[in-house]
């Protein structure tokens, strides 16, 4: 391709673009398990959840929904 011809290409891509991308191409969806209610969130429900590791390929960890859910602290943990 020819130098000159770069700016062309580059205005048709874009046209492109915006004629076939929609703005919920550009949205990432992370697929839940199930929804947590507050009242749901304890100590032995957790253990319970606990009980169906070793998670990895084949028994993948669950992934849970919290609504309105306000972080006050975020701690590292580990070396990295």
């Amino acid at each position: 391709m020819k130098v000159e011809k770069l700016e062309l290409l580059c205005e048709k891509m874009q046209a492109y673009c915006v004629d076939k991308i929609q703005k919920t191409d550009l949205e990432k969806v992370l697929p839940v398990d199930t929804k947590i209610f507050p009242e749901e969130w304890k100590y032995e429900n957790l253990q319970f959840i606990d009980k169906f590791a070793p998670f990895g390929e084949g028994n993948e960890e669950p992934r849970f929904l919290f609504e309105h859910l306000e972080v006050h602290r975020v701690e590292k943990v580990g070396k990295n």
